[in-house]
């Protein structure tokens, strides 16, 4: 006796078959269904210390910054249900505050992963890859910062490679050039030994002799540590920073600069130091910091003391 292996159709299976060809035929005539992603208004239905934890910031600090890059962000109109300026803002600062996760930002706020991806690009905006790896072996931007006692930041510039010394990107400085000119008068800046001395830029001593010397270091260095909280503060409040980043140089070097600015703002509003973020000890983010903060050997600094001398003489006095 032979089997064989009989499939029968019915008129239920056939009316199934051809609804499916013509969903097939729709997909081909008119592409795939777009999907509509349901979002939340975080800003209104967040209270005032869920939302500075998420996003770092208060939201009257949030509206202010929101009036002033609003009409930017605005698309001409709400159709394909258009992100709106809020949810554009609060997108980017939600990246700023996490791990950098495209994806996870994605789904919080309600948005496909290439959208969110284009908003960080626009709200931040504002080559040969191996040159941006640094002594660590990982790839990275030298950033150079100055700060006042306040922990603002006064200037930065944020596009040269991780493997670039410290005095050649302070070199090509528009702040030098205004530091050249005596357009600051007597200021003076504080650097370490990867400068070269010059009258307005300190450095210290590297062998120090006299107990004035000695002074004369130990002031250096309170004063400089300025400079190191200030980068823990800016990571703190984006732990992005110390996380890394992991997106295109250019959007790299606008999203450092756009924290720089919040940073300052952030300041400016008396805004407490957010805490750590969640599921992070310490000891993890002091480490995250400290990798950060790679040292590039020293150069040949110039022969100028003048300028350091007054110093010394003046602890020379005390």
């Amino acid at each position: 006796m032979d089997i064989a292996n009989m499939i029968f159709f019915d008129e239920d299976d056939d009316d199934a078959l051809f609804g499916e060809d013509l969903e097939v035929l729709d997909i081909i005539d008119f592409g795939f269904p777009r999907r509509i992603y349901p979002r939340s208004n975080h800003f209104h239905q967040m209270d005032e210390l869920t939302f500075f934890q998420r996003f770092r910031l208060r939201k009257e600090t949030v509206l202010n910054i929101l009036i002033n890059i609003e009409d930017q962000l605005e698309y001409a109109s709400d159709m394909n249900n258009s992100v709106t300026p809020m949810d554009q803002l609060l997108t980017s600062l939600r990246f700023y505050a996490s791990a950098g996760h495209l994806a996870s930002i994605a789904d919080f706020m309600g948005m496909h992963l290439s959208t969110a991806s284009r908003v960080i690009q626009r709200v931040s905006r504002g080559e040969d890859a191996e040159v941006f790896r640094n002594r660590k072996t990982y790839f990275s931007v030298n950033v150079q910062v100055i700060t006042d006692s306040r922990l603002r930041i006064c200037d930065i510039v944020a596009r040269w490679p991780g493997s670039t010394h410290d005095m050649t990107i302070f070199a090509n400085s528009r702040i030098k050039a205004r530091f050249d000119v005596r357009e600051f008068g007597n200021a003076i800046l504080l650097g370490d030994s990867g400068y070269a001395l010059s009258p307005y830029l300190m450095t210290p001593i590297l062998n120090p002799n006299t107990h004035a010397e000695q002074l004369y270091n130990e002031s250096h260095i309170r004063t400089r540590n300025i400079v190191e909280r200030l980068f823990g503060v800016w990571k703190r409040r984006f732990p992005v920073l110390a996380y890394g980043l992991r997106l295109q140089l250019n959007t790299v070097l606008a999203v450092i600069v756009a924290t720089a600015v919040l940073h300052n703002i952030a300041r400016e509003m008396n805004e407490e130091e957010p805490p750590l973020p969640i599921n992070m000890q310490e000891n993890q983010m002091n480490r995250l910091i400290e990798e950060g903060n790679v040292r590039i050997p020293n150069g040949n600094p110039e022969n100028i003391h003048a300028s350091r001398n007054q110093f010394i003489q003046y602890f020379n006095n005390l």
